[in-house]
């Protein structure tokens, strides 16, 4: 993962993380959205 690389830096984890939990969002909207036509 590499949220290990941002182990020591709280901020730099919850932005990374954050980034990929919007992703993965976005993602599945999408996704409903192309399943739902």
């Amino acid at each position: 993962m590499p949220a290990i690389a941002f182990q020591n830096d709280d901020k730099s984890h919850f932005i990374l993380v954050s980034t990929q939990t919007s992703s993965l969002c976005l993602l599945g909207q999408f996704d409903v959205s192309q399943r739902a036509k």
